[in-house]
């Protein structure tokens, strides 16, 4: 180990003043001049020699490699671990060098807070017992669990999912590595990391732009991700590309980032100003390609902040009227284009975003869980069991959509305290800063502003949204915190102790396997290799989980009960382990527990179909049908089982009792009514009374059906040929009149070649083209197009339906671009048609032209069809026909 005089022979007199005087800094970090390097061009409070700079190599590295791959979360467990296993290496090669270095009282400050942040889910993990955990807030259905099991009297941690916790834990890690490594960065050094942070930024414009031009199937993407369409960069969700775009304009405007300072050192070569204004620019578009409705709320204070720097340069130099016109002539043009209008239309649907249901739930959870919280990770545990029904849907929701609300739900108040202490730190660093004198004090100043920009953004993008729970963007965060605090006075050549070496080394290699094991089980349990998990990580109470419900039943009943308790031990609200438990338990011949912990499991949320599928079959069978219908409605909700549930709703139909429970399941308009009305269609012959009684259920209930929801039924009763019943049904769904959609309302596009009765088809026709569109000069809304080409002719419209004997009033309206020939409106009776009325149509190119005549039918035509008849052209053909009437004239 070096001696003190070593170091001062080593460094010189200057170095030896600089650590005593940043020993007795203040709690802010005091200020010293330190002398310039003269190697470079900034002031370097570390060694200057080329070995103290290679050694500030690898945070750079460090960094630009999580800012690269960190964009994919959780779902990418490997490159996690791979993301970890670097910061494992850069926290021990900090550790020792490090070791000896001259902290600044704020930077010390920090320390302890990340100390405290990674102690506190340690703490959550320390078995309490059983009269403590049992009582605390959002504990009532572990312990209600662990009571079914005879297991009460156990001690167990506070945290519901303690393998999450772990988890949890190590994904903390990035972030301490962040916050160690920058702040033995030289000032020079730690400009170089903001021009990695830009030129990462930049990439991912670029990456972006690429994604945007080859469309929503052929993205190039790093991560899969459900906002394909949108520039999501090197990210899996295009809201954390927009922040981090976002910082990335903030900090790139940091004098002596990409220009120089007002001293005229730093910067890249000569950069133009004009040359800034195109990169903040570029960042600005890839906001916009994102389409993150919070990103461009904040996008004009990103803007703000990273122009205020030069708003004197410019005001006072040659770049005044061109950066003014350049400004005004680009917001014009891109307020027109389609990347702007997209993202402004995602305003109109601010009021049905999902979120608002997201936050209402996790306060209702929080409110359960306070003051210790629930445990870190454990979200998705908690969240289904305060998940409403009619709030279920096909995706599942993994955060809270605001990292605020998340972090007290899994916190409670000490997680609140740590994190309101962390903003008092983030002030006193700025304050400090700006106070700061001495030959470093304009780089300080200006590092400071940048970093508290960009911490301001990632927190308001917290709001609503979980940009912190990406490694990117953690690791960012901590970075942006350290560059507050004055870097470290790191002595050279001197090295810690062999003790010290191997403490760090046993901790980090404990972290590193424990960080192998949690990713390759979390990857082996996406490919559901469950046994294979719970080898690699037999702390994973979901790995134990997914090996029970891997075991059949009743032929293993015994080990899948087995591995159920392993999943208990670690995770008592686990549904999957409750539900395997307690069909294990009734395989086994114990029918009371079974059933009791089954009935838990149910109110551990609506997710589990298993446990869903038991409940109805036992409401069933006890005559509850409200109740079997909720459990299908959650299931079909998740697009789960739907011919198994459809089979035994229609069974239900059958029964007077079950069709009116039903009706006021379908009240609810849930996303499968359509689905299951299709399947009443497959036995609508049988049924026709049955289907009236509970049209008139729904009618009564204030939802009737809607005769586009009928098609199919009607199609059959055409099929078996009732059309009495068809029309029947189809007057109960809304229909009047003797013919349906005279006004062509519904889905755009061409006319199909056969359809069901009350509704518009249109019969092959070679050269002729029928489509449902809207005109340039509507008559009312949409109308239907007959394109013929010249010398075409036949029938191009026609519509099934019911007549009786008597005479009809026909009207429509017409339009064409020129003389049409022969236009006759003919009823086809079963197959014998005959002509009921002749209108010819002239010329119609002034305009829409209203027509009308009658039609007389001698006697009754059940299976009837009124047809369109276009006669032979010599001349192409495009004509416009709308609100088509047929009605008695009696």
């Amino acid at each position: 180990m070096h001696s003190t005089s070593a170091i001062h022979r080593h460094h010189g007199a200057n170095n030896l003043e600089r650590m005593t005087m940043a020993r007795s800094a203040s709690f802010a970090g005091g200020s010293h001049a330190p002398r310039r390097s003269a190697n470079l061009p900034y002031p370097d409070t570390g060694g200057t020699d080329d070995r103290a700079w290679r050694g500030e190599v690898v945070p750079l590295v460090y960094l630009a490699f999580v800012l690269l791959l960190g964009g994919g979360g959780t779902y990418y467990p490997l490159v996690e671990t791979a993301i970890e296993w670097a910061a494992i290496g850069v926290i021990g090669w900090s550790a020792l060098r490090l070791r000896h270095a001259a902290i600044g009282l704020f930077g010390k400050a920090l320390l302890a807070l990340a100390a405290l942040v990674l102690l506190l889910p340690l703490a959550q993990l320390i078995p309490l017992p059983w009269s403590m955990w049992s009582t605390l807030g959002g504990q009532e259905q572990a312990a209600a669990i662990y009571r079914i099991l005879g297991w009460e009297g156990v001690s167990r941690p506070l945290s519901l999912s303690p393998d999450a916790t772990r988890a949890t834990l190590l994904a903390q890690l990035p972030a301490l590595a962040a916050l160690l490594a920058v702040l033995g960065l030289s000032w020079t050094a730690r400009l170089v990391a903001l021009r990695i942070v830009v030129a990462i930024a930049l990439l991912g414009v670029l990456v972006a732009a690429l994604q945007i031009a080859a469309g929503p199937d052929a993205a190039p993407l790093l991560y899969d991700t459900a906002h394909r369409g949108y520039g999501v960069g090197l990210f899996v969700n295009r809201n954390h590309q927009a922040v981090f775009l976002l910082v990335a304009m903030l900090v790139s405007t940091v004098p002596g980032v990409l220009v120089p300072d007002r001293r005229g050192v730093g910067g890249i070569g000569r950069l133009p100003f004009p040359a800034l204004l195109a990169i903040v620019a570029l960042l600005a578009m890839g906001v916009l390609a994102s389409a993150s409705r919070t990103a461009l709320l904040l996008l004009p204070l990103a803007l703000a902040g990273a122009l205020l720097p030069f708003v004197r340069r410019v005001r006072r130099g040659r770049w005044l009227p061109a950066t003014i016109g350049v400004a005004m002539v680009a917001a014009v043009a891109l307020w027109f284009t389609p990347l702007v209008q997209g993202v402004l239309a995602r305003f109109a649907t601010v009021g049905e975003e999902d979120r608002y249901n997201y936050w209402d739930n996790s306060l209702f959870a929080l409110r359960q869980s306070l003051p210790w919280g629930t445990g870190f990770g454990s979200f998705q545990t908690v969240y289904p069991v305060v998940e409403p029904l009619d709030q279920i849907q096909f995706l599942t929701v993994p955060h809270a959509h605001s990292d605020y609300l998340e972090l007290a739900m899994e916190g409670g108040v000490p997680a609140l305290a740590l994190a309101l202490a962390g903003l008092v730190l983030v002030g006193r660093g700025l304050v400090a800063a700006l106070r700061a004198d001495g030959a470093d004090a304009t780089t300080r100043r200006g590092v400071a502003i940048g970093a508290t920009g960009g911490i301001v953004m990632l927190l308001a993008g917290s709001i609503v949204d979980f940009p912190l729970r990406m490694s990117a963007l953690l690791t960012l965060f901590a970075a942006l915190v350290a560059l507050l605090a004055p870097p470290a006075i790191v002595p050279a050549r001197r090295r810690s102790g062999i003790a010290w070496r191997i403490v760090v080394a046993v901790v980090l290699l404990g972290a590193a396997w424990q960080a192998l094991a949690q990713g390759l089980s979390q990857q082996l349990m996406h490919g559901r290799q469950g046994a294979a998990a719970a080898q690699v990580a037999p702390w994973s109470g979901r790995a134990w989980a997914m090996v029970a419900a891997q075991h059949p039943l009743p032929a293993q009943a015994a080990a899948a009960e087995a591995a159920a308790r392993r999943a208990f031990a670690t995770r008592p609200m686990d549904a999957v382990a409750v539900r395997v438990a307690g069909l294990a338990a009734i395989a086994r011949g114990d029918t009371a527990t079974g059933q009791t912990l089954l009935r838990q499991a149910a109110q551990l949320g609506w997710r589990d179909a298993p446990t869903q599928l038991w409940l109805v079959r036992e409401a069933i069978n006890a005559g509850a049908f409200d109740f079997a219908l909720e459990r299908i409605d959650a299931l079909l909700r998740q697009r789960q089982l739907a011919p198994i549930l459809y089979a035994q709703m229609s069974r239900l139909f059958d029964l007077p009792e079950g069709r009116r429970a039903i009706a006021r399941r379908l009240a609810e308009r849930p996303g499968w009514r359509q689905g299951f009305l299709n399947t009443l269609a497959r036995g609508a012959p049988d049924r026709v009374d049955a289907l009236a009684a509970f049209y008139g259920d729904l009618a009564r209930a204030g939802v009737p059906v809607r005769t586009d929801e009928v098609r199919l039924t009607l199609w059959r009763l055409a099929e078996a040929g009732d059309m009495v019943a068809a029309e029947r049904l189809w007057r109960m769904a809304g229909g009047t009149g003797r013919i349906g959609n005279g006004g062509f309302d519904g889905p755009a596009g061409a006319l199909p070649p056969a359809a069901p009765p009350f509704d518009w088809r249109a019969p092959p026709a070679a050269g002729v083209r029928v489509a449902i569109g809207e005109p340039d000069q509507p008559w009312n809304g949409q109308a239907v197009e007959i394109a013929a080409d010249a010398g075409s002719a036949g029938t191009p419209l026609a519509q099934r339906t019911r007549l009786l004997s008597g005479t009809y009033r026909l009207g429509f309206v017409l339009r064409s671009d020129g003389p049409v020939p022969a236009l006759d409106w003919i009823v086809a009776c079963g197959d014998a048609p005959s002509v009921a009325a002749t209108l010819a149509v002239p010329v119609a190119d002034r305009g829409w032209q209203r027509y009308a005549g009658t039609i007389r039918l001698p006697g009754r035509c059940d299976d009837g069809e009124l047809r369109v008849r276009l006669g032979e052209t010599n001349r192409a053909v495009s004509a416009w026909i709308d609100d088509v009437t047929l009605a008695p004239t009696g």
